[in-house]
């Protein structure tokens, strides 16, 4: 719990925070009295000390737009602590790393970007060796950043965290996580959930997703949306790589394949693509460059493409899921089609994966159909720019309905 001041500051800006610091640890808050940038001034902290010992682990770590002095600029050496980031400045910040620096912070920690003006602002976060960094043994849990309004965060440093882990991006602002110098930079969680706003890698400064022992699964959210550009998966051999969820946006600027890349996007090492969530429908685009699926061959491992169909209707999105892409793709004979035909209507047709240039004819690596008696076939649609699964009658039924025909033809003889 926060003192109540901090309370209806964070009020004010129309921000709710929860975090798991000690009950009663007042925010510490920057003030800018100690005249330079140097986050290890203590004339630069109300109360007169800097966040440097582990002390302060329990203690918010506010960026104000107050006076005496908004900070602009701060540099951070060495390795300093805190219970989580407010800014609030309402103008671009950056914080800087010196040496061999560290910003960490508690467990289940928020970073929140609040500006009290509600513009749209940049916040950089670079040079450190890490951020946040893991200071209490169990990693960083349900770690959230929540950018708001249409404000950025750059995030130039890695973010290693323990499995399991949720890291949570909340706010409607881009949060771009990509190393501004050569360095490779690491994200490494179980579940990395884009609840609102964009998430932005940019892997041209070589950054990129590391799943954990057990998997990675990337939920995005329908108003949410995921930027990539070349193929910023790193492999590490574990059994299940990557799942892809929820109803957002893929968009990308690569091939799945990982073709002429040092990192291997997750369409090679058994990934799995979900619209919607398990018992859900929903709809999920990829959007950008040329799609295609390959296995990892030297432990095999195959693609899957799980599609729900729940009502008694046909609409994509709200009776069944449906994967949409305006690439060309390719590479099918590597995915395997899992279907949920819960809600399967016969003389019903589902198109589940659609293209808006081209898929090459081929057929899936194998089909499942779970959860329905009736039989089906998985066919393209027209001109290549799709795929659907229809579902017919059963032989028995079409007797029934053979008999009731006959049945009805001579009630009205």
């Amino acid at each position: 719990m926060r003192s109540r001041a901090l309370g209806r500051g964070v009020a004010a800006v129309g921000v709710l925070l929860v975090f798991t610091a000690f009950a009663g640890a007042a925010a510490l808050t920057w003030t800018g009295a100690g005249g330079d940038n140097l986050y290890a001034t203590p004339g630069n902290w109300d109360g007169g000390a800097a966040p440097y010992t582990t002390t302060f682990l329990s203690r918010q770590i506010v960026l104000p737009d107050a006076t005496p002095t908004s900070p602009t600029a701060l540099t951070i050496s060495g390795t300093s602590y805190g219970g989580g980031v407010l800014i609030t400045a309402s103008h671009d910040v950056t914080v800087a790393g010196s040496g061999s620096s560290y910003w960490n912070h508690d467990s289940n920690a928020t970073l929140t970007i609040a500006p009290a003006d509600g513009q749209a602002h940049t916040y950089t976060i670079g040079g450190l060796s890490q951020f946040p960094q893991a200071n209490s043994g169990d990693g960083f849990h349900d770690t959230t950043y929540d950018v708001g309004g249409t404000s950025k965060l750059i995030l130039n440093t890695a973010i290693s965290l323990s499995s399991p882990n949720n890291f949570n991006k909340n706010g409607t602002g881009t949060f771009q996580y990509g190393n501004a110098g050569a360095a490779a930079m690491n994200l490494t969680c179980t579940n990395f959930n884009i609840n609102a706003g964009v998430v932005d890698m940019q892997s041209n400064y070589y950054a990129y997703f590391t799943p954990s022992a057990g998997g990675m699964t990337i939920k995005i959210a329908s108003a949410a949306a995921l930027w990539i550009s070349l193929n910023p998966i790193s492999n590490n051999g574990a059994a299940n790589m990557l799942t892809f969820t929820g109803g957002g946006r893929i968009m990308m600027n690569s091939k799945l394949d990982g073709s002429g890349t040092k990192k291997n996007w997750g369409g090679t090492l058994g990934s799995t693509f979900a619209p919607g969530t398990d018992g859900t429908a929903g709809l999920f685009t990829i959007n950008g460059g040329s799609m295609t699926f390959s296995a990892y061959t030297t432990t095999p491992r195959y693609n899957t493409l799980k599609i729900d169909i729940i009502g008694s209707g046909t609409v994509a999105g709200a009776d069944f899921d449906q994967l949409s892409t305006d690439c060309t793709l390719s590479g099918l004979s590597t995915v395997d089609l899992v279907v949920n035909g819960t809600g399967a209507v016969a003389g019903n047709s589902y198109t589940f994966l659609t293209s808006a240039n081209n898929i090459a004819s081929q057929s899936f690596r194998s089909v499942v159909v779970n959860n329905t008696a009736l039989p089906y076939t998985v066919s393209p649609i027209a001109s290549n720019l799709g795929y659907q699964i229809s579902f017919t009658p059963e032989p028995c039924m079409l007797g029934l309905l053979g008999i009731g025909s006959l049945i009805a033809l001579r009630r009205r003889a």
